[in-house]
C-alpha cells in the first residue's frame, strides 16, 4: 500500500518528466516543464548557453548537417 501512495506522490513531483536529448554540433533539446522545451548549445556537461530556439519546441529531427524543429 505505501507503495501506491509514494507513487501517486511521484508522479506529480515537477521534474521528473525534464530531459535533454544531445543534437550534432554540441547542441541539445532541453525539457525544463510541460511548456519549456527549448533547443541550446551544451557549453559543457550539464550546462547550456542562451536558447536558440525558443519554447516551445514540438517536433525535432537532425541529420549530419541539419537541425530541424517545429
Amino acid at each position: 500500500m505505501s507503495i501506491i501512495i509514494c507513487c501517486i506522490f511521484l508522479s506529480g513531483c515537477a521534474g521528473l518528466g525534464d530531459y535533454d536529448i544531445d543534437l550534432p554540433g554540441n547542441y541539445s533539446v532541453i525539457r525544463t516543464s510541460a511548456n519549456e522545451v527549448t533547443i541550446a548549445q551544451k557549453t559543457e556537461e550539464g550546462w547550456w548557453g542562451e536558447d536558440l530556439i525558443p519554447s516551445k519546441v514540438v517536433e525535432v529531427g537532425w541529420n549530419n548537417r541539419f537541425i530541424y524543429c517545429k
